[in-house]
C-alpha cells in the first residue's frame, strides 16, 4: 500500500525544537544525520531544527564529514519531499556563511586592533633605541677626538691612552649592540606591518557583497586536514585558510598553489602554527574572473593533502 508523503512543518524563525523533541535530543542525532544514516521522522526533525537557524548545531554539521554511502532505502522518497529538504539544506548553508562570515569579519577587526597596538608599542621603542645610538654614536666621537688630541700633545703616558682605548672600545661595542638590537626590532617592525596589511585584506573580503567560500577537502590517503578559502571573483585577493595540518620532519615543508581562470599556478609557502593551522593572504598577478583551483601541497613529495575548485 503506498503511504502519504510526511506533512513538511512551517520554517521557524528562530532556533527552536519540537516540543516533544529537546536541543540536546536533536543535537545527538546531528552525527547520524551528517553520515546519511538518518531517516524519517528523526531526519525531519534535524533538517528543521537546522533550518531555524541553530549556530551550534550547524557548526556541529559543517565541522564533520558528510556524504558517506547510504544504505539502499526499501521505498522511494516522494519528490516533494526531496525538494523541501534540498531546500533547507541550502537555507542552512546560506545562514551558516553568513554567521561565519560576521564572526571571521569581527575576529579580524579585533585581530587588526591588537596588531596596531604592538606596530606602536615596537615603533616607540625603535624611536627609542635610535635617539640611545645617535647618543652613544656622538660619544663615540667625543671619545674618538679626545685620543686624538691626546696622541698628538704626547702630554698623557701609556696608562691614560690605554684607558681611552679601552672606554673607546667599550663604547664601540656598545654601539655595534645597540644596533644590533636596531636591526631586530625593524624585523619586528617589518612583520607586524605584514601582519597588520594580511588582517586588513582579511576584513576587505570578509566585507565584501558577493564573497565567495570555497571549501578545501582533504585528498586520500589525508582525512584529517580540512581548510577554505576567500575571494571576490573579480579581484586580485584570496585568503586561504589551513586546519589539522601534520606535523613535518626537518626539511619538510608545505606549498600553497593557486591558478586563477586557467593560468600557471603560483606557488608560495605555507607554515603552519603549533596546531596545524595556517593563514595566507595572496595577491594574485592580475585580476582572477570567474574560476578558482586552489592546492595544499606538501614539499618536497610533492603530495597534495587538500584541494578545491570554484567556477563562479
Amino acid at each position: 500500500m503506498a503511504h502519504a508523503p510526511p506533512e513538511v512543518p512551517p520554517r521557524a524563525t528562530s532556533a527552536v525544537c519540537s516540543p516533544a523533541v529537546t536541543h540536546a535530543e536533536l543535537r545527538t542525532l546531528v552525527a547520524a544525520y551528517a553520515a546519511g544514516t538518518l531517516e524519517g521522522s528523526a531526519a525531519e526533525a534535524v533538517r528543521v531544527h537546522l533550518a531555524s537557524g541553530c549556530t551550534a548545531c550547524l557548526g556541529d554539521l559543517y565541522a564533520r564529514p558528510v556524504g558517506l554511502p547510504r544504505a539502499a532505502t526499501r521505498r522511494r522518497i516522494p519528490l516533494r519531499v526531496l525538494v523541501v529538504a534540498a531546500g533547507l539544506a541550502l537555507a542552512a548553508a546560506a545562514a551558516w556563511t553568513v554567521v561565519d562570515a560576521r564572526r571571521r569579519t569581527a575576529a579580524a577587526r579585533s585581530e587588526a586592533a591588537v596588531l596596531t597596538a604592538r606596530l606602536a608599542a615596537a615603533e616607540r621603542e625603535r624611536a627609542a633605541l635610535a635617539a640611545e645610538l645617535a647618543a652613544r654614536t656622538d660619544a663615540v666621537e667625543s671619545l674618538r677626538a679626545e685620543l686624538a688630541r691626546r696622541a698628538a700633545a704626547a702630554a698623557a703616558g701609556a696608562e691614560e691612552r690605554a684607558g681611552l682605548a679601552a672606554r673607546l672600545a667599550a663604547a664601540e661595542a656598545k654601539v655595534a649592540a645597540l644596533a644590533r638590537s636596531v636591526r631586530r626590532r625593524d624585523r619586528v617592525v617589518r612583520r607586524l606591518l605584514a601582519e597588520r596589511a594580511a588582517a586588513d585584506d582579511v576584513r576587505a573580503l570578509a566585507a565584501s557583497p558577493d564573497l565567495h567560500l570555497l571549501a578545501l577537502a582533504p585528498v586520500p590517503p589525508y582525512r584529517e586536514p580540512r581548510g577554505h578559502v576567500l575571494w571576490r571573483p573579480g579581484g586580485d585577493t584570496v585568503a586561504c585558510f589551513a586546519f589539522a595540518l601534520p606535523p613535518l620532519p626537518p626539511g619538510s615543508g608545505y606549498t600553497l598553489r593557486l591558478a586563477a581562470d586557467g593560468r600557471p599556478a603560483t606557488a608560495q609557502r605555507l607554515v603552519p602554527g603549533p596546531d596545524g593551522a595556517a593563514v595566507l593572504v595572496v595577491h594574485l598577478d592580475g585580476a582572477a574572473g570567474g574560476r578558482l583551483e586552489v592546492e595544499v601541497v606538501r614539499e618536497p613529495t610533492g603530495d597534495a593533502l587538500l584541494a578545491g575548485r570554484l567556477d563562479s
